[in-house]
């Protein structure tokens, strides 16, 4: 005798219903691990079997998004087999009764109910996966844009300019895309120019020149005026992107201390609206000394991204 309630059920309905509405039961009632169980006892008891007979079916490790179903439907083909080939099954018992379908397989309704919503949350997971994917996709759009970009009724709306800098090129798809010196945006022929606000065709927008740091007029000479100044420090500064959300500032500064990097700083970036994100992003000084191993890719955990970190001037 062999416990196991959800094959002591197949036993005990198999020839009764149709495959169907058992299968359907098993689905609605027991979990992912109770139909994987009862599926692994049973192509056990086919392993220990000293004559076989011929075309078993394989046992087949199941991933997907319907594991619980394949896995049960493995399990009902499996027991018609070895029914059908006239192996004689050891008895199958339930000890907690509690794990048993309180209804026949002819009375499913409830069941199929049951399966037809977790259905529905699996397809809400995967939605919700592909959210996330598209807004790390946004979110590093925006970090690689260094320019504003205005948003008119929830587009992107990016302004048309040909200059000898810039130029426009269309790719096979049907989108545009226009480059500049600093990065590339990627925009939709529909999106382009500037939006129809009211019926009217706005003109374009002039593009926004470069900010440029303030230039210093002049810089001291004198030694004996009582006052000291103190030197400026040459340092390398970045942006470093795709950690762990859970990463602090000392553990990245201790990694990097610890492959040889000097003068380490580090500074977690928090968003300013309060939005949270799953991937933590630093702001990274070190001495210049430091710069071969700073900029080299095999110091770095795999899938970090660092680019040079831009100032603005206000």
């Amino acid at each position: 005798m062999v416990e196991s309630e959800l094959l002591c059920y197949v036993q005990n309905n198999f020839g009764k219903f149709p495959k169907a509405a058992v299968v359907q039961t098993i689905v609605g009632f027991y979990n992912e691990d109770e139909v994987l169980s009862a599926k692994t006892s049973l192509f056990e008891f086919v392993s220990s079997l000293p004559d076989k007979p011929d075309g078993v079916p394989r046992q087949i490790g199941r991933q997907n998004d319907s594991r619980k179903a394949n896995d049960c439907d493995d399990l009902m083909k499996l027991y018609a087999f070895l029914d059908a080939a006239g192996v004689t099954l050891p008895t199958y018992a339930a000890v907690n009764l509690s794990r048993l379908p309180p209804v026949s397989p002819g009375e499913v309704d409830v069941y199929s109910l049951a399966s037809g919503m977790e259905a529905v949350q699996q397809q809400l997971k995967s939605m919700a996966a592909r959210l996330s994917v598209v807004e790390q996709q946004q979110q590093r759009a925006g970090d690689d844009t260094h320019n504003s970009v205005p948003v008119v009724n929830g587009s992107v709306a990016v302004a048309q300019h040909a200059t000898t800098s810039n130029s426009e090129s269309s790719s096979s798809d049907g989108h545009q895309t226009t480059s500049s010196d600093s990065s590339d945006v990627e925009i939709d022929n529909d999106t382009a120019g500037w939006a129809t606000v009211a019926g009217r065709n706005l003109p374009p927008r002039p593009p926004r020149p470069p900010r440029q740091k303030p230039t210093v007029r002049i810089k001291g000479t004198r030694s004996d005026g009582g006052l000291k100044s103190v030197p400026r420090t040459s340092i390398l500064s970045a942006y470093v992107g795709r950690l762990h959300p859970d990463t602090t500032a000392e553990d990245l500064t201790k990694y990097l201390q610890a492959e040889g990097i000097k003068g380490v700083a580090c500074r977690k970036l928090m968003s300013k609206d309060g939005r949270t994100f799953k991937a933590a992003a630093f702001y990274v000084t070190c001495c210049t000394e430091s710069h071969d191993k700073f900029y080299d890719e095999t110091c770095w955990p795999d899938g970090v991204e660092l680019r040079d970190w831009i100032y603005h001037s206000k």
